[in-house]
């Protein structure tokens, strides 16, 4: 299968809506907001058919590779088939932390990347300039990726989202 195959706007819907049910439930949730996180999405991963790894997972085999947590998919022979979502979290406020982490996902060959993070400073303005930039510094973005940036807002306790390609998120 492609990615063509793949039907994008579903997942990430799928994901926002996790994210914004989640939102009320940090607080009160027993594991750390990134675990929680990689066992939710994981979760929506796996529900739609495909093979989810992070950090936490159950199986050693599913442990964190490259990135906080990947869906993919193997051939029937056990082959890396295809990358069909990746994810970074990043919930230190430092703007380098959370660019780094970011970064990661420019070079990713996905048709799906996920950053969550928290705001900095209660200023999204300057997060979202920041990572504006980081897409116009890269000289190969893919206008067939979506993008689902979560920034985390503990004064609401509530993500604002931004979803999209980068030309629809950014105009860039």
């Amino acid at each position: 299968m492609s990615n063509a195959s793949i039907d994008s706007a579903k997942l990430v819907g799928q994901i926002e809506e996790y994210l914004n049910a989640l939102s009320s439930l940090l607080d009160k949730c027993d594991l750390p907001p990134t675990a929680e996180i990689k066992r939710g999405i994981g979760k929506i991963g796996r529900d739609n058919g495909y093979l989810a790894c992070a950090t936490d997972f159950p199986r050693p085999k599913c442990q964190e590779w490259l990135y906080d947590l990947i869906w993919y998919r193997n051939t029937r022979d056990h082959h890396l088939e295809e990358l069909i979502m990746v994810l970074e979290s990043e919930w230190s406020r430092d703007l380098e932390e959370i660019l780094y982490d970011f970064e990661k996902l420019l070079i990713a060959k996905a048709p799906i990347k996920v950053m969550i993070f928290q705001d900095h400073n209660d200023d999204l303005d300057t997060l979202w300039a920041m990572l504006a930039k980081g897409i116009r510094t890269f000289r190969s973005p893919d206008p067939g990726e979506t993008y689902l940036l979560a920034a985390y807002r503990e004064e609401i306790h509530s993500f604002v989202i931004k979803r999209g390609n980068h030309v629809e998120i950014f105009g860039v």
